[in-house]
């Protein structure tokens, strides 16, 4: 592994590990919206990660006609994954 890619992944675990920090203060509902906001702002930004998402659930549930439904779910999915993280 490069220099480069330690040093990024040290930054990275610092700022995951100062968010897991700050919102263990926090109490529990403001918590779960924070996490919840940042799923949804997971699911905005990561827009490849997104696609993938949503062809696997639309690929798993047959949903090859309703894209709003398949979008929900992976919207959802993002926002509890986003609680869970803050967790």
């Amino acid at each position: 592994m490069s220099e480069f890619k330690k040093i990024r992944h040290r930054i990275e675990y610092a700022g995951v590990m100062l968010v897991v920090k700050l919102t263990g203060l926090l109490p529990r509902r403001v918590a779960s919206a924070l996490g919840a906001f940042l799923g949804w702002k997971a699911y905005r930004i990561f827009q490849v990660r997104r696609k993938v998402s949503v062809d696997n659930i639309r690929a798993s549930l047959d949903f090859a006609s309703a894209g709003s439904a398949a979008d929900k779910i992976a919207c959802a999915s993002y926002q509890n994954l986003g609680r869970s993280f803050v967790e």
